[in-house]
């Protein structure tokens, strides 16, 4: 977050500045010469405490502040924030098979996907609708259609393993990619798994419905790999780099992304998980006008000068 403003004003509020300091030294060297006339100067300030608190040099902050605000009231503020948008539809399509519940990512692959499913959720809002399938052997159908992104937190949190053997996975695809009926916008399904398809359609007839519903579809494989490297790898297209993860058929999850024009993101571990899904949000900066704000607090810091001058306050300038 930032603030933001025009300096077409900057030469004028030091103009103020200056002109505040120069007429606070004068004013009290005025006042200086006046009381000089009726006693000692120095034995005042001693009977109204001034050593230990000057009200003239508050009010002189107290000045500054209120141009200060002023000023920048009147110099276009706005307050820049970096927020979380999509204007993206989303499926996701979620491995409940009983392989998902391996604890190589701790507590299990199925709890650290669906930590990291609730997150993205949150960050998406209502900004964006979704919709839930799981699946082993056979897929089941959370939501009906797409509902605000908040409102599957809970769901998500109930997910458990499924009840029949086998990772339908070109099932799955085929389910999702019919829920998004007439959505406006982009559509999206996010398939999490941790395996190769094993029952169901095939992957060519999956690939056949995720097509004629203009769909594309971002992998998240997780897999634990055997070689070295960093717990994130994105791969987009047939040319990108490849690594080996032993639970995962690499090459059919690549083909699901490339020809439906996503994403295929393999993870071993939870902060992979994570990353995965932030790439599905974007941030855009959104700009708010605050220069009400600083008006009404200037006019606030003069009503408060007021009042102090208004009482004893001020006794010593």
């Amino acid at each position: 977050m930032r603030l933001e403003f025009t300096y077409q004003y900057k030469n004028l509020l030091f103009l103020f500045y200056g002109l505040f300091i120069l007429l606070y030294f004068y004013a009290r060297q005025k006042s200086k010469k006046r009381l000089m006339r009726f006693g000692n100067f120095s034995t005042l300030e001693k009977v109204t405490e001034s050593s230990l608190f000057d009200p003239s040099k508050l009010l002189l902050i107290l000045h500054m502040m209120a141009i200060t605000a002023l000023i920048l009231g009147i110099s276009s503020p706005v307050v820049i924030r970096t927020v979380d948008v999509s204007d993206t539809n989303h499926v996701i399509a979620f491995d409940t098979s009983a392989s998902m519940f391996t604890d190589d990512i701790k507590p299990t692959r199925f709890d650290a996907a669906k930590s990291a499913s609730k997150s993205f959720l949150r960050s998406v809002g209502n900004q964006s609708d979704v919709g839930l399938v799981s699946y082993s052997g056979k897929v089941q159908r959370i939501t009906e259609g797409l509902v605000p992104a908040e409102s599957l937190i809970y769901e998500v949190d109930e997910l458990e393993m499924g009840d029949t053997a086998g990772t339908a996975t070109g099932d799955a695809l085929v389910t999702a990619s019919g829920m998004f009926g007439d959505v406006n916008g982009s559509r999206n399904i996010i398939l999490i798994t941790d395996g190769a398809r094993n029952t169901g359609v095939s992957l060519n007839e999956s690939m056949d419905s995720v097509r004629t519903q203009n769909v594309s579809v971002d992998v998240i494989g997780i897999g634990e790999t055997k070689g070295e490297g960093g717990g994130f790898d994105s791969v987009s297209g047939y040319n990108a780099s490849r690594a080996s993860f032993p639970n995962l058929n690499q090459n059919s999850l690549e083909r699901i992304a490339s020809e439906s024009g996503g994403e295929a993101f393999f993870v071993y571990n939870r902060t992979g998980i994570e990353d995965a899904f932030e790439s599905e949000v974007e941030s855009e900066e959104v700009s708010n006008d605050i220069s009400q704000y600083l008006n009404l607090f200037g006019v606030g810091i003069l009503l408060l000068e007021w009042i102090l001058k208004t009482t004893s306050f001020a006794s010593i300038p």
